[in-house]
């Protein structure tokens, strides 16, 4: 309840921040083309424009500390013992309310002695312009407050979100191994993590042999989705046709594929590998097809999408879903060793001796 409280609230700002501009660039560009057409022009464009402008400032100031988009170094902070971490979080959230509470205390107090000046041209009150830094003080001030409940709240939430998207917790980001023996084009990998291909409903599709994390990296994209609020799902091939085939004998096919079609992100995992039969090909036409240029899909597979034609019953369907498919998808193409050894559990014998 409380993060769906302060996400909408932060919809409602960044509403406001968007007005605001419109605001600003009607006046500024319709006092340029009456000052140079007629010699005349909008006489407040500049002060309520100014003042727009740092309302707009502290407004995203705001929405910032909410996504907690403002600049920060972690050069120290790596470098110290969990315990000093915990430490120096502490100190820095503590710095960020006494700093919120120097900007509320002063912007205060200017609020209150201009209470009665006037602005020279629109005659409204200059405390509007203060009270701006008002605003945001208590608002980042009740968010740093309540940062840790916050927290604790988001991150139960993505991990429901994750639990019901079936993906596999082991499978983030931050659990991938760097010095894995394994090539891949980083950058694009990179740009994947952003979520714009989610935003652009564009695919993915993830190439390799066996074992060499195509479904670590497809899994961990879906969990920054799901940290993101997106609509997640991801399944085996095998366990979403028969799950849809399990649905033809109870009639609930369509509600099966509904479901399905319904998520922003829908992950399918060994892809390719045996020939479906036609229904198993209409299922899988009917969600490449209907998902096309409406919601992203990623799919994981050993064979490259050249080789998905043969996989299918019908010839014609087939061209027409993978042509869809490939045409708006990312291409991710893994090789190297294989990176299951080091998810193998191993046996700390010096810890069972010291015990």
């Amino acid at each position: 309840m409380l993060n769906a409280f302060i996400d909408r609230c932060c919809r409602w700002i960044n509403l406001l921040i968007a007005l605001a501009l419109a605001v600003m660039v009607v006046m500024v560009f319709g006092n340029v083309v009456l000052r140079y057409a007629f010699n005349s022009g909008i006489a407040i464009s500049e002060e309520v424009s100014r003042w727009l402008f740092v309302w707009i400032t502290f407004l995203g100031a705001i929405v910032a500390v909410r996504e907690r988009g403002h600049l920060g170094t972690d050069f120290l902070l790596a470098r110290l013992p969990p315990l000093g971490q915990r430490i120096c979080l502490a100190l820095s959230y503590a710095l960020m309310i006494w700093c919120t509470w120097l900007l509320f205390s002063g912007a205060l107090a200017q609020a209150r002695i201009n209470w009665d000046v006037d602005a020279p041209v629109t005659g409204a009150s200059v405390a509007i312009f203060y009270a701006s830094g008002v605003v945001f003080a208590v608002a980042a001030g009740l968010l740093l407050v309540l940062g840790d409940e916050v927290t604790r709240r988001d991150s139960a939430a993505a991990e429901a979100r994750a639990h019901k998207a079936q993906l596999d917790p082991t499978m983030q980001l931050e659990h991938w191994d760097p010095t894995a023996k394994v090539t891949y084009d980083q950058a694009l990998f990179n740009e994947l993590t952003s979520l714009r291909f989610l935003e652009a409903h564009a695919h993915i599709t993830i190439v390799g042999p066996v074992g060499v994390g195509k479904t670590f990296l497809g899994h961990a994209l879906g969990h920054i989705a799901a940290r993101r609020r997106y609509a997640v799902l991801a399944e085996t091939v095998d366990h979403l046709l028969e799950t849809l085939r399990h649905a033809r004998l109870d009639h609930s096919h369509e509600t099966e594929l509904r479901k399905r079609l319904a998520v922003d992100l829908l992950l399918i995992d060994d892809f390719g590998i045996e020939a479906m039969t036609p229904e198993e090909s209409r299922d899988i036409y009917t969600l490449m097809t209907e998902r096309h240029r409406r919601a992203s899909m990623i799919v994981i597979s050993n064979r490259g999408p050249d080789e998905w034609l043969a996989t299918f019953a019908d010839p014609v369907r087939a061209q027409a879903a993978i042509d869809r498919f490939t045409s708006n998808a990312y291409d991710l193409v893994i090789d190297g060793e294989s990176y299951r050894p080091r998810q193998k559990p191993t046996f700390d014998r010096k810890r069972k001796g010291d015990a």
